[in-house]
């Protein structure tokens, strides 16, 4: 990388706006600087377009020039085109992708400012630690789903999703970037652009490598690239290329990533583009296990466990050996055959049979010891952190293991939920946990059951919680309706949802619970109504039951409270930016009263989505159901 094809710190574009600082990075196409928007006393991104095979500078007036005549249409051409990727990405409204500031023609090239991020890109993260913790590398990944999700509802595959390609902002948000190589669909799919496809070995699938492959709109080859790029997170090496992955078949797992979560790496990385997941939302399932991975015509999932190892119900390889693991060559995945999991399935159940007569089924104790990361002996069994277990011993004792806030938590419907205090350093570690029994709560008298009421001309439910909430969202007449969507302390609906016509975007605010200025809840419903608090939000998350049904023609949630057997349904209403409704079907997003505290621009808001509730923060600009709460 030689310096004269570099701006020199302390240079000035844009008349003395931006003073560039320092290069991050430079690549074929481009030079990425740290710079400073002088007027704000802002540190910006500034990306310079720069073609290193054509181009030349002149290191005293910085001008770049084409270093021939036969070389200008192709320079001219990809210009073109690092302007237009420039205004697309700065069409886009989401958190999870790159905020374009400006872009402008100085020096005889092109220029666009973005955000500075502060974390480094994950590859970066990764040259510092050999793989991530897994729930580290999902938190990233579910970051980079979501933003694929937006685009992919506008038609836009980004076709470069990598490592590298998602940056860290130092707070916990991971960030979309680089779309050089993205293209843009019509409504029927087809390709409007000609981008010439880029290739980045390892996070590419097939169809990238062939002429005409991504000439129409497709989900599913974003989602092979998140699948590769998750897999280089949790076991730090570069994922074979798909070719290799369609001759020889999917790596085993190592031993140290949950089953689940290879199973979705499998699940994405499927050499024909038909046998993987069609949506983020199908992958997300697959990811935390709420949905079933079809085997009829995908890799096998149980086809992994060598000579030195067994398998359990999950497919996930387990060593015979006390934390042993394997490194072994990636083998062919079998062909789906009756033979493979008949003649198993019958010896299994004739030795369920024989220990039935032997171990005759004993009351179901009231308490249970579970050791995790140890060799199987007597009543303990061996898994990863995550996975689905069962106690072996005279019952049967089905608990769940999970990372909690101190520690490992071990739990069971029925038992009190066990706590260990121990450092978490890897996917499976050595927990001793004891289950006891939760004491059986009395009947409630038949006064004090859940009811139902109205206030203010509105249905509640009282679901044994802190405050009752409303059977209905804001604008809706029936519990399945969608009902109107509302930017974060706006009271109004509106036909474009964006940054600039936002009333609270980067306003310093309190909660707003209650106040009519700012409350959807309270001024449309008036009475006790308004918009639930984050704590609320949360309330509703950790005792409830959260079941994905259809009620009334809509898909949605069937929340239970697990306090009293009271539910409300919460629509998949989806969300609005621009003058654009989208994932209505799939994913429901419900503001909170509470600002996010350490950004002006979010605030908190429940994900009823993606089979995993809870309580997240987004653009305030965006359009969000209400669901109100009452005292």
């Amino acid at each position: 990388m030689s310096i004269k094809t570099q701006l020199k710190p302390g240079s000035e574009l844009q008349g003395g706006k931006y003073r560039i600082l320092s290069v991050l990075g430079q690549g074929g196409f481009g030079i990425t600087y740290a710079a400073e928007q002088v007027a704000l006393g802002r540190r910006v991104a500034l990306k310079e377009f720069f073609m290193e095979e054509y181009c030349n500078r002149d290191s005293t007036t910085s001008q770049v020039s084409i270093g021939s005549e036969g070389s200008r249409e192709t320079v001219e051409c990809f210009r073109a085109k690092f302007v237009k990727e420039a205004k697309m990405i700065a069409g886009l409204d989401h958190r999870n992708i790159i905020r374009i500031y400006d872009v402008f023609e100085e020096n005889g090239t092109a220029y666009y400012v973005m955000e500075y991020l502060s974390g480094g890109s994950l590859l970066d993260l990764q040259r510092s630690e050999e793989r991530l913790p897994e729930d580290e590398a999902l938190a990233c990944i579910r970051q980079a789903a979501s933003a694929l999700e937006y685009i992919h509802s506008m038609k836009i595959n980004h076709l470069d999703i990598k490592p590298g390609n998602i940056l860290l902002d130092g707070k916990g948000r991971a960030v979309l970037i680089d779309f050089g190589l993205s293209k843009r669909y019509d409504i029927e799919g087809n390709q409007t652009s000609t981008t010439p496809v880029g290739i980045s070995h390892g996070y590419a699938p097939l169809e990238q490598y062939k002429p005409g492959g991504v000439g129409t709109f497709s989900p599913a080859t974003d989602i092979y690239s998140l699948g590769a790029t998750l897999y280089r997170l949790l076991t730090g090496q570069t994922p074979p290329d798909a070719d290799v992955i369609n001759d020889e078949g999917f790596p085993s797992n190592p031993g140290y990533v949950s089953g689940k979560v290879w199973k979705a790496m499998e699940a994405a990385m499927q050499p024909r583009r038909k046998d993987r997941p069609q949506s983020i939302a199908e992958f997300l399932k697959i990811l935390d296990g709420t949905a079933d991975v079809r085997d009829d015509d995908r890799t096998d999932f149980d086809s992994h466990c060598g000579e030195d190892s067994t398998c359990l119900d999950d497919g996930k390889a387990k060593s015979t050996q006390a934390g042993g693991t394997r490194n072994r060559k990636p083998s062919p995945a079998p062909k789906p055959s009756w033979r493979r999991w008949a003649v198993p399935a019958v010896a299994c159940l004739l030795m369920a049979a024989g220990v039935s007569f032997f171990l005759r089924p004993e009351p179901v104790p009231t308490t249970g010891t579970l050791t995790v990361g140890s060799e199987p002996s007597g009543a303990s069994v061996y898994a990863d952190i995550g996975d689905s277990l069962t106690l072996i011993g005279t019952t049967p004792l089905d608990v769940e293991i999970s990372r909690g806030t101190h520690g490992i938590v071990v739990r069971k419907d029925g038992y009190e939920p066990y706590t260990t205090d121990v450092t978490i350093a890897d996917a499976a570690v050595a927990v001793n946990a004891t289950l006891t029994a939760k004491p059986v709560e009395p009947a409630m008298p038949a006064t004090t059951r859940p009811t139902t009421g109205t206030h203010n001309g509105h249905e509640w439910v009282d679901l044994g919680l802190s405050v009752k909430w409303a059977t209905c969202n804001v604008g809706a007449l029936a519990p399945s309706d969608y009902g109107n969507h509302y930017a974060w302390g706006e009271v109004q609906t509106k036909s474009e949802y964006l940054k600039r016509n936002c009333t609270t975007w980067e306003k310093s605010m309190g909660d707003i619970a209650g106040d009519p200025a700012h409350d959807a809840a309270r001024y449309n419903w008036g009475g006790r109504w308004r918009l639930p608090t984050e704590a609320e939000c949360r309330e509703l998350v950790d005792n409830c039951t959260w079941t994905w049904t259809e009620q009334g023609g809509h898909k949605g949630y069937r929340v239970t409270s697990r306090k009293n057997g009271a539910g409300i349904f919460l629509p998949a209403a989806g969300w609005r930016s621009g003058s654009s409704l989208h994932v209505a079907g799939e994913y429901g997003y419900y503001w909170s009263s509470s600002p996010f505290e350490s950004d002006a621009q979010y605030a908190y808001y429940l994900r009823a989505t993606g089979g995993c509730p809870g309580v997240d923060w987004d653009y305030r600009s965006y359009g969000h159901s209400v669901r109100p709460v009452s005292e």
